[in-house]
């Protein structure tokens, strides 16, 4: 066994030791841990209720006196000299070449101690081994993201997704906070995004940040994508077991907005078609935070959908939003004439396997398609185009969500040009029909109730005609 190796089974062995000599430093009357002593606002909730997705509660500001135990002090002024500190920091030094161990383990203790307030249980010890061990060996750690978010409205108290997802009622202590006296951002509906209707827990195992934000993100497009909800994002605590990598852990706030005009709810009848709807299309969400990257037809599919239920814009834009992400995924790259036509025909024909009716769904997005003509030739909709334009909206981001998630299935934009041409062929021929309805049966979606597929193709000739 070379000394790396030595070191590292060691390691584990002298954290233990340090711990349990601080442990027993900190037991001894004649310990002197100095503080200091800093003045807050303590502002906590006095009533709360939460009633179809509005909470209501009332304040109260108590200014107050903490006394801070200054833990690197005592940990420099104690600890630094002992045979104990400085076995741990020769074996983190051997196992991390290029880490500043003393400091790194300095950082360790005073975190340690200040988040238990000086109280250092066995439990406390395994766990802290256990993130240096990982910090050291720069091994994946837990993450936590407590995500505070509108636009979903919870009929129970909590409903698990997955044993590392679960959605639930803001709680009272969601609401209260510490500051200087400043008025908070997250409290005040002018300045900040508004009070959030559910709290997404997310806990995630990752090397780095980066990865958590991602599937954080991608948790958020699956939210709205299981049915036409405005999921947006208010706050995120971050947190994490690691002691060098919780350099991003505190309160993130998400981008401004005024509303959530798109919203829905779900209860315990939604956990098991949630969970599966999560397993099936979770990993297939394309990610937002890789940078630069080639255009590809569903991350823009995505990108205009996630704006049209997002962005604070006049009913035309959404709309012309929802028809832009359909062209991305109905129409190929080179056709340029009858596109009206085409993306309604190709995407009544899809919808009418999910159990709408492609007659109407034709109409509605001819329609749309009309609107949005006239919105990006710079002109108001006329009086007629007003008529039931926010139905028509919704009605439009539905057909996007629902067209977004079959080709989410199908493989994405991979397989694009093949499955339109699967659809252009199922409007002529029978057996091309069955084939396409056979696929698309393997891609399910949520709150869509299927119809045979003699119906479809009799609906479908009606739109056709």
């Amino acid at each position: 066994m070379d000394n790396a190796n030595e070191t590292r089974s060691s390691l584990p062995t002298l954290l233990s030791a340090l711990f349990r000599k601080v442990e027993l430093l900190l037991a001894q009357p004649s310990s002197v841990i100095p503080v200091r002593y800093v003045q807050f606002v303590n502002h906590k909730v006095q009533t709360y209720s939460y009633n179809n997705g509005n909470p209501q509660w009332t304040m109260s500001a108590e200014p107050k006196v903490r006394a801070i135990p200054e833990w690197r002090e005592f940990v420099t002024s104690n600890v630094l000299p002992w045979r104990e500190f400085i076995d741990c920091r020769d074996a983190v030094l051997n196992a991390r070449a290029g880490l500043d161990a003393e400091r790194f383990l300095v950082d360790v203790l005073t975190k340690v101690m200040s988040s238990q307030n000086g109280i250092i249980s066995d439990g406390v010890i395994a766990d802290s081994v256990v993130a240096v061990h990982d910090d050291v060996n720069d091994a994946p750690v837990r993450w936590k993201a407590v995500v505070q978010i509108r636009g979903l409205v919870l009929n129970e108290e909590s409903v698990r997704i997955s044993n590392d997802i679960l959605i639930r009622l803001p709680s009272a202590t969601d609401f209260e906070f510490e500051d200087l006296g400043i008025v908070h951002r997250s409290m005040s509906p002018v300045l900040g995004n508004g009070y959030p209707t559910a709290v997404v827990e997310v806990n995630h195992s990752s090397v780095g940040v980066n990865e958590v934000q991602r599937r954080c993100s991608q948790i958020m497009d699956a939210l709205r994508l299981y049915r036409v909800g405005s999921i947006l994002e208010i706050k995120t605590n971050w947190s994490s077991s690691s002691f060098t990598r919780n350099w991003f852990c505190g309160t993130l706030y998400g981008p401004r907005h005024f509303s959530a005009p798109e919203q829905y709810t779900i209860s315990n009848a939604d956990v098991g078609p949630l969970s599966e709807f999560f397993q099936r299309v979770l990993d297939r969400i394309p990610l937002q935070f890789d940078g630069p990257a080639p255009v590809d037809a569903l991350g823009v599919a995505l990108s205009r959908y996630r704006d049209a239920l997002l962005q604070t814009l006049p009913i035309e834009s959404r709309i012309a939003l929802s028809i832009s992400c359909l062209e991305a995924l109905y129409l190929k790259a080179n056709e340029r004439s009858e596109l009206t036509h085409r993306l309604s025909q190709r995407a009544a024909s899809v919808l009418g396997a999910y159990g709408y009716l492609p007659p109407k769904a034709y109409r509605e997005l001819t329609r749309a398609y009309d609107i949005r003509s006239t919105f990006i030739h710079g002109s108001p909709m006329n009086e007629d185009q007003q008529k039931g334009a926010d139905e028509l909206c919704r009605a439009v981001l539905d057909y996007a969500r629902v067209s977004l998630l079959m080709f989410l299935q199908s493989g994405g934009s991979d397989e694009k040009e093949r499955l339109i041409a699967l659809i252009e062929n199922a409007l002529l021929d029978a057996k091309a029909r069955t084939k396409l309805m056979s696929r698309l049966n393997g891609y399910p979606v949520p709150t869509a109730t299927r119809i045979n597929s003699a119906e479809h193709q009799s609906a479908l000739t009606s739109s056709s005609a």
